[in-house]
């Protein structure tokens, strides 16, 4: 897919999501979606264009609700975290979680017209993601998901600086400090888009997107900024990590044995 070519204009099945047909029955569709989080434990999807469709594009211009049974949908999930070859004591935390992010296929799945939202409309594609406060939501998520990084990061560094027996210099004090500081920064901003939330036209309550949209900014930031504190407290000790199997091998029952000796 070239990106500097509107989606009217490729020569690509699966560039996105497109009505090929219609019938008095709903509409048939084609194209994939490259990004599906947990697709394959889901019910039901949602399924729209991200805005900025432009005249010409009117084919990509829909959204409708699709469950993942339909005939004609394909799941491809990505290789997935979990290894069977790893042990819980070399990755304790990667065979335990795996977020299943997937590719969608649509290959002519009919959609009938009471799960169509929008049908080859440009501009109402466009405001779909706002005007369902699709964003807000997806974004409160997000920056949910932030601060329980933001925690398990900063409890890593401050755990592994009382091991190290460094969390009394003043230098790690502020490394500390500053991790810290982004955690309350995350609460303040999730509780400030709640304490902003709007009621909808429906009835839906929904988070203001100003706080969720500069948390979306910075986080990423913020998140690298931890994770190169934690590998300068660790410095050489991440590297020199021993693996379980070095615990089996006659190599370490020597070093013990030699180590006891004197």
């Amino acid at each position: 897919m070239n990106l500097s070519i509107p989606l009217g204009e490729q020569n690509n099945d699966y560039a996105a999501v497109r009505v090929i047909s219609h019938d008095s029955d709903g509409i048939e569709v084609k194209g994939a979606k490259m990004i599906v989080t947990l697709a394959p434990i889901a019910d039901e999807l949602l399924i729209f264009n991200m805005p900025g469709l432009k005249p010409g594009d009117e084919d990509y211009g829909v959204a409708f609700a699709l469950p993942v049974n339909h005939p004609g949908v394909k799941i491809i999930c990505r290789k997935p975290l979990v290894k069977e070859s790893f042990s819980d004591f070399d990755y304790p935390i990667v065979n335990s979680f795996d977020e299943i992010d997937a590719y969608l296929l649509l290959d002519n799945v009919h959609i009938p017209w009471n799960r169509v939202f929008v049908f080859k409309d440009v501009q109402k594609s466009n405001i779909f993601y706002d005007k369902t406060f699709a964003r807000n939501h997806t974004g409160h998520q997000g920056i949910v998901r932030g601060l329980s990084k933001a925690e398990f990061l900063t409890g890593t560094a401050i755990k592994l600086a009382e091991v190290l027996g460094v969390n009394g210099f003043i230098n790690v004090q502020e490394k500390l400090g500053e991790l810290t500081s982004y955690i309350e920064l995350l609460k303040a901003s999730i509780l400030l888009s709640e304490e902003e939330a709007s009621m909808s036209e429906e009835g839906v309550l929904n988070p203001s997107i100003s706080a969720i949209q500069a948390i979306r900014y910075n986080f990423p930031k913020m998140y690298e900024r931890m994770v190169k504190h934690i590998q300068s407290l660790a410095a050489g000790s991440m590297l020199s990590t021993p693996h379980s199997g070095d615990f089996h091998s006659q190599m370490i029952w020597l070093m013990l044995k030699i180590d006891q000796n004197f």
